[in-house]
């Protein structure tokens, strides 16, 4: 929040075919579901004002999976999200950091493998700051 870690972080459960995906959403309770992480479980005594209304928004948040070497991720709630990938924006002709609205119910590939690999090969021909700076699409 705000720059701030809240809670800690997150452990993904191994990938297997039919365990491909975690959902973030804004409730309380994950109960057994192993593919869900609950941001209204994490508690910060230095919440603000402008945080909590935020929150309440993020509701059934999104799903983000990992399908045939690329990433998705979906908006689930009623509010739209805000994403900025310089890989989705690479293979879509944007400018590196244009940040793209994602409506509700909308699926978005937010990653893609084959194009990293791609734009991996030419770079390593220029260097290790021009192969450091490809972390940037990684984050």
């Amino acid at each position: 929040e705000l720059n701030t870690r809240v809670g800690d972080p997150y452990h993904a459960q191994k990938y297997y075919p039919d365990n491909n995906y975690v959902i973030i959403d804004g409730y309380t309770e994950p109960g057994n579901n192993q593919h869900r992480f609950c941001l209204g479980q994490l508690s910060n005594v230095s919440r603000n004002n402008t945080v909590e209304k935020t929150r309440k928004h993020i509701g059934r948040g999104v799903k983000i999976s990992f399908e045939e070497n690329q990433v998705y991720i979906e908006c689930l709630g009623d509010s739209a999200v805000f994403i900025q990938s310089r890989n989705s924006n690479k293979e879509h002709g944007f400018h590196p950091t244009t940040v793209v609205k994602i409506q509700s119910g909308v699926k978005f590939k937010i990653f893609c493998f084959k194009l990293f690999r791609e734009i991996l090969m030419e770079q390593v021909h220029l260097g290790f700051e021009a192969v450091f700076d490809l972390t940037k699409h990684c984050m």
